[in-house]
């Protein structure tokens, strides 16, 4: 259930990670879901778009991966504007 009374309001969930955002692909879901990259699709490797979006990985590291969606379906204590969630996050530390 969606909680948007603590912490800052993000889409229909309340921000609890910070940083910056980078968006690595757009998609359009067909039956519920998508798949990214789609590499039959053309879409670029994780690591190319990152390194395209200026953030190239670093082995060693851990980043964050996250999807966000669009809810028209606006719940909870969220304000109207929150027309879009979030799925929970999840960490990937890469090794050469």
């Amino acid at each position: 259930m969606p909680s948007c009374r603590n912490g800052a309001v993000f889409g229909q969930e309340s921000a609890v990670a910070g940083g910056t955002l980078k968006r690595l692909y757009v998609k359009l879901a067909a039956g519920g879901s998508i798949r990214a990259p789609d590499l039959a699709a053309g879409d670029a490797t994780v690591a190319r778009r990152s390194l395209q979006l200026g953030l190239p990985i670093q082995p060693g590291r851990t980043y964050v991966y996250q999807v966000f969606y669009r809810d028209p379906l606006v719940l909870g204590a969220c304000p109207s504007s929150s027309t879009f969630n979030a799925t929970q996050a999840g960490t990937i530390s890469w090794w050469p």
